[in-house]
């Protein structure tokens, strides 16, 4: 509903209560984030892919020519990294 009129919800974003939400939310998203591991350890080889942005031509070009015969079959690992 916040996405359908956003400058309804000015008031609360500019709230004392608003604040509180935030450090609520924090407090509990906090240990959850500090127990997950800050490496990832993975046996080589390893394909380690940057943030594509959604595009599929560079998608293609990985499918083509990096695992050809398919995720499964291909000798490696693969590491997505950022918002695609």
């Amino acid at each position: 509903e916040m996405f359908k009129d956003p400058g309804s919800h000015v008031k609360y974003l500019k709230s004392e209560q608003f604040a509180r939400d935030i450090l609520k939310l924090n407090s509990r998203v906090r240990p959850l984030l500090e127990d997950e591991p800050r490496v990832a350890f993975l046996q080589s080889p390893a394909y380690v892919f940057g943030d594509i942005h959604g595009n599929l031509e560079d998608l293609h070009f990985f499918s083509d020519n990096v695992w050809r015969l398919g995720m499964s079959l291909t000798a490696g690992n693969f590491v997505f990294l950022g918002d695609y």
